[in-house]
């Protein structure tokens, strides 16, 4: 241009006196650059609702989730629980178990004691038994020996009395002496054999006593008194056989009684074996069991006896206890097959929780931001053309007044709390008419209307150079040259390139360019400046 301004062929420029932010072109770029990325931020905050909408979906599901899982837990803890209290009353089975095999135990040293002195006392009877038997045995042979000497006493005695009457009747005699041994042979009946052994030993002897039968008178009181010796010491020997007996038979019941405590300390002994045998039994089914019960806490929940013991509770009732465990069995079974991966799950649904919270977070933050600048672009934006606003239609009643030599025009808005958002009304009064809206008009006077609203837009911010194309067609000759002469007014601000067939705005121009076709398909341009030609034709 004249000014030194570059145009470009996207219709950028560079350069100029004036700047290109003054122009009304540049604030409408601006006002679509503006738009458009209002639209783009539209779209976003759209897609950030929308991201938004289907992270709140996701956070609802893991909320659900979470809320299975939290359930999960507390059935899992309650398992525990019951567990431990199970737990709990099985150390204290294990510990009676335990305080009952030290009283068996130390019952059985006791009872072990009590053999071992009864088997002592059993072994001093017996050597007792056994001496005081064979002092009996002593005794019953020398009162065997006794009584064979009182027999022999007593049968030398008979012989002798019968020597003193076999002067009456030796044969009497004989016969008392039978009858004599035959009452001894029923006393001493241990002594039959021997005394019929001896039977004939007597007859024998019997002819020689006859023979010594005086001789033996004169012995006679000396065996007298012998006799009565022996009578006396067996008197004695019968006590103490009596006396020995007596002891014996004392000593056997005294045996009798001790082999039956011996069998009841048998009996005893084999029931307390069978009992110590029941117990080890019982206490190896309880640590298996134990053990059982363990393995499964492990496996079932990953927990050692030590934090087992840690979580225990107190049973209040056994009954209670076994029907809250039916009662957590149907539940456990109403939930189907556990997840044995919830643990995992939760961890991950957690971070992934965790992060799209910090990621809404973001979003949400990013949304405010957006909205804050939004609403001070619209600020700004609605303060700017509201000013703007107010000088475009002032400078529009003016140029209207101007163009049409009269009348009235107002620009007005359908809105004024929505500025950005409403639209505009344009209402002129042409001179000699009424106020009327621009749908009103007729095509000229709408066509004129237009011209002097876009003279007003260059009035307010003039732009370096402007190109219209044939914007007069509709006027008639008047107004065009109303036209003309009013674009030749304001040309020392703006530059125009003006496409036309009017004759009035061709007089008006500094320069004509013109296309000629004078052969087919060859066009050809002819130029001619006016201002030179009217110096040579000296027109003013």
């Amino acid at each position: 241009t004249l000014d030194g301004q570059v145009i470009n062929r996207g219709g950028s420029m560079t350069g100029g006196s004036v700047s290109k932010s003054a122009g009304i072109l540049s604030r409408a770029n601006e006002i679509k650059k503006l738009q458009s990325r209002q639209t783009e931020l539209t779209r976003a905050l759209a897609e950030a609702t929308e991201q938004a909408a289907s992270l709140e979906r996701e956070l609802q599901k893991a909320q659900y989730e979470l809320d299975v899982a939290r359930e999960q837990q507390r059935t899992a803890e309650d398992a525990v629980l019951t567990l431990q209290a199970k737990q709990e009353h099985y150390d204290i089975l294990t510990d009676n178990l335990d305080l009952s095999c030290e009283a068996m135990e130390e019952e059985l040293e006791t009872l072990a004691a009590r053999t071992a002195a009864d088997e002592q006392r059993i072994t001093a009877v017996e050597a007792a038994i056994a001496q005081r038997e064979a002092a009996a045995g002593a005794l019953r042979r020398q009162a065997q020996e006794t009584q064979a000497d009182q027999s022999d006493l007593q049968a030398e005695t008979d012989r002798h009395n019968q020597q003193l009457s076999e002067k009456r009747e030796q044969k009497a005699a004989l016969l008392a002496e039978r009858e004599t041994s035959a009452r001894n042979r029923e006393d001493l009946r241990q002594l039959q054999s021997a005394l019929l052994d001896d039977s004939r030993s007597r007859e024998e002897l019997a002819a020689g006593f006859r023979a010594e039968n005086e001789a033996s008178r004169a012995e006679m009181s000396a065996h007298q008194s012998q006799l009565e010796a022996l009578r006396r010491q067996s008197e004695e020997l019968r006590r103490r056989l009596a006396d020995l007996g007596q002891a014996k038979l004392e000593l056997e019941a005294q045996r009798t009684g001790q082999n039956q405590q011996i069998q009841e300390c048998n009996d005893l002994l084999l029931h307390a074996e069978r009992e110590v045998s029941r117990l080890e039994q019982k206490l190896s089914n309880g640590a298996l069991e134990e053990k059982t019960i363990l393995d499964k806490l492990w496996e079932r929940y990953e927990l050692s006896h030590s934090d087992a013991m840690e979580q225990r509770i107190e049973l209040e009732s056994v009954a209670k206890a076994t029907r809250r465990i039916a009662e957590l069995n149907r539940e456990i079974k109403a939930l189907g097959t556990p997840n044995i991966g919830a643990i995992d799950e939760f961890t991950r649904v957690n971070e992934r929780y965790t992060y799209l919270s910090e990621q809404r977070t973001d979003v949400e933050k990013a949304k405010e931001e957006l909205r804050g600048i939004i609403d001070e672009i619209t600020r700004q934006m609605t303060e700017i053309f509201s000013v703007q606003f107010k000088l475009l239609n002032e400078s529009f009643q003016e140029t209207f007044l101007e163009l049409f030599g009269g009348g009235q025009a107002r620009l007005e808005l359908e809105d004024e709390n929505d500025i950005l958002g409403c639209g505009i009304e344009i209402k002129v009064q042409p001179p000699g008419k009424q106020l009327k809206t621009i749908t009103l008009l007729s095509g000229g006077e709408k066509a004129f209307v237009a011209i002097a609203l876009y003279f007003a837009i260059l009035k307010v911010h003039p732009t370096p150079f402007c190109v219209m194309d044939e914007i007069e067609a509709a006027l008639d000759e008047s107004n065009v040259v109303r036209y003309a002469r009013y674009m030749r007014r304001i040309a020392g601000k703006t530059q125009f390139i003006v496409i036309t067939h009017r004759r009035g705005t061709m007089e008006e121009a500094d320069v004509l360019y013109g296309v000629t076709m004078q052969e087919r398909g060859v066009s050809r341009i002819l130029t001619i400046n006016l201002n030179d030609m009217a110096k040579e034709l000296k027109i003013k």
